[in-house]
């Protein structure tokens, strides 16, 4: 290879390698700000499972309740309507924990990736039918 292509192809390993400085150190910054991103979601995450872990707590304390009311229902009362209305809320209500407790034991990278809400909703679901059993 004569002297000017290899002084040209100099040039731009030059090129190169200035880009690769430049881009790198804004790479890095980028980097950086990525990372005490997903810190803070992360927090937020923590943050988030613990209130939803509190409803969890709320709504176990009220299928409790509901469950010792049906157990001490006289038959009669259990066996028709009343009692119907009773397991049904139960049932909605677990239905209700069950959704919730997934999103407590929720990961950062399936919170990321969009999961999570569909549970909310189906939490939601299940207490709007324990209300209304």
């Amino acid at each position: 290879m004569n002297e000017k292509r290899r002084g040209a192809l100099k040039d731009v390993l030059k090129k190169i390698d200035d880009f690769r400085g430049k881009q790198g150190e804004e790479y890095k910054a980028l980097q950086k700000k990525l990372e005490e991103v997903e810190h803070e979601l992360e927090e937020l995450l923590g943050e988030v499972q613990t209130e939803v872990q509190e409803w969890v707590d709320e709504i176990n304390g009220i299928k409790e309740e509901e469950e010792e009311a049906l157990d001490n229902m006289p038959d009669g009362l259990k066996e028709g309507e009343k009692g119907e209305r009773a397991q049904a809320a139960i049932e909605a209500m677990g239905t209700a924990i069950d959704a919730l407790e997934e999103i407590v034991n929720l990961s950062f990278d399936e919170v990321r990736d969009g999961e999570g809400l569909d549970k909310l909703d189906e939490a939601e679901g299940g207490v709007q039918e324990a209300i209304d059993a």
